[in-house]
């Protein structure tokens, strides 16, 4: 057997309660003397210093790594308005301070219909971006859980946590995970998800790194909405100040013209009469011609008489008598009155509702009905060979969602479709879509269209669920 060889072995004590030990061999049967002891204590000594040095400069990096990168999604949240952008940033950051492999933003705060607002990182295997999530059907616990707590979730290892559903956990491609709530005045206003695939123990820096995102995030959105929201009313103000003016001069225009135009009417009866009493011998040839004239002398009195009525319309649209109505049963009523004009040219209505029918709606239910009327019927007069009209009504982001789509050929690129006396239909007054956004601004709401690469019309009319303030009635 060999000699017995002596170890010296020297506690290494470190911060936050670590430890570590320097192991020393000695010669083969030689002792350590005091003097070699005492060296190997202060060299320990100098070798925990070290290490907590080294620890403590790859801390500050972090931190200078991450104050670089919060100052710059401060200053990218806090210069833009515009809810798209906040959104980028947030996602872009929490990709490079936090190093998660996929970055959710869902907005909404009824877990059953959370919009996928916001996608970055790895592709999701199942989530689409603008698409709308039951979490409660789909069986995202956290998801749920967060809403309903409103409080940061962390999960380390999906296999470990009850809290996860593995099924999903599994099929997203989840290992470890932080579900952060967004809150605006302790309102909730969505979700900030951050995800790995592999398991990650995440450290209480990095949990109030995704508390700040979501606290920005939050701040940044509200303010985009509230902007928006102030543009629109402003844009509702001028155009009503301009509806003011238009008004007037349309009362004196109208009677101006119709005057006449009854004088003419009048004038073109009496000539028809006459035509009908001339003698049997009378050119059968010139009266066919002038038969023929008179109706169309009539044709274009009608259609001026028209014209006239429509920008009348026009002008009287913000004068409202608001009741609860069901936006509901007011489509499936248009629908079952234009159901025959729709068969007769060979076009189908398809209507798709919620699970949960819309809560009433403060609303001019004529008014809102000539809205829709007005897109339906321009919807069948765009598919004279048949089609199919789809007619959906949803809730989305505190508003009523009504989207009226149709198989045509789509809408032109090269005009503004809301712009007065400009129609793509022949004979058309252009006046229809002018009234119908008129109606639904100062509803408070919006209307927009869209011709999908799929081909075909989408026009969307949001609707708020309740007033901002007291609800303007005629009188």
């Amino acid at each position: 057997m060999g000699s017995a060889v002596a170890h010296a072995c020297i506690p290494l004590p470190l911060e936050g309660g670590r430890r570590g030990v320097l192991n020393v061999a000695a010669r083969s049967g030689e002792p350590f003397s005091e003097k070699q002891l005492r060296f190997l204590e202060t060299l320990g000594h100098h070798i925990s210093v070290a290490v907590e040095r080294s620890h403590h400069r790859a801390a500050e990096q972090e931190r200078r790594e991450e104050v670089r990168a919060m100052a710059v999604i401060t200053k990218a949240i806090g210069g833009s308005l515009d809810v798209d952008a906040v959104l980028r940033a947030v996602g872009e950051t929490a990709e490079d301070i936090l190093g998660v492999d996929r970055v959710h933003i869902f907005l909404g705060s009824d877990p059953r219909q959370l919009r996928v607002a916001h996608l970055s990182g790895l592709p999701h295997p199942e989530l689409v971006q603008g698409q709308d999530l039951d979490v409660l059907k789909v069986g995202a616990n956290l998801h749920r859980l967060a809403i309903e707590g409103r409080a940061t979730l962390r999960v380390d290892d999906w296999e470990t946590d009850p809290r996860v559903n593995k099924e999903v956990a599994q099929r997203w491609g989840t290992a470890s995970a932080i579900v952060a709530p967004l809150l605006a005045r302790q309102r909730l206003i969505g979700l900030l998800v951050l995800t790995r695939t592999d398991s990650h123990h995440w450290t209480d820096e990095q949990a109030d790194l995704a508390e700040t995102l979501a606290a920005q995030a939050s701040v940044a959105i509200t303010n985009a909405r509230a902007y928006a929201q102030l543009m629109e009313a402003q844009k509702r103000l001028i155009q009503n100040e301009r509806m003011a003016v238009v008004g007037t001069f349309a009362s004196g225009l109208a009677h101006e013209v119709r005057n006449p135009l009854n004088s003419m009417g009048l004038q073109v009866s009496l000539l028809e009469r006459r035509l009908a009493k001339l003698p049997a011998g009378t050119d059968e040839h010139l009266r066919e011609q002038m038969q023929e004239l008179t109706a169309i002398i009539r044709e274009e009195i009608r259609r001026l008489d028209a014209l006239v009525g429509d920008f009348l319309l026009f002008t009287r649209t913000n004068r409202l008598s608001f009741r609860s109505t069901s936006v509901d049963d007011l489509l499936d009523e248009i629908i079952r009155l234009l159901r025959p004009e729709a068969r007769a040219s060979g076009v189908t209505f398809r209507r798709l509702r919620p699970d949960m029918p819309l809560p009433k709606l403060p609303m001019d239910a004529e008014k809102m009905k000539q809205v829709f009327i007005n897109l339906f019927r321009n919807a069948i007069e765009a598919m004279p060979d048949g089609g199919q009209v789809t007619v959906e009504s949803r809730e989305d982001a505190g508003q009523a969602c009504l989207t009226v789509r149709d198989s045509g050929p789509g809408l032109p690129s090269d005009i503004d479709i809301y712009q007065l006396f400009v129609s793509t239909k022949p004979g058309g007054t252009g006046l229809g879509l002018s009234i119908a956004q008129q109606i639904v601004l100062d509803h408070g709401g919006t209307i927009t269209a869209e011709s999908p690469e799929a081909g075909g019309a989408v026009f969307t009319v949001r609707l708020p669920l309740t007033l901002s303030g007291e609800p303007a009635v005629a009188v």
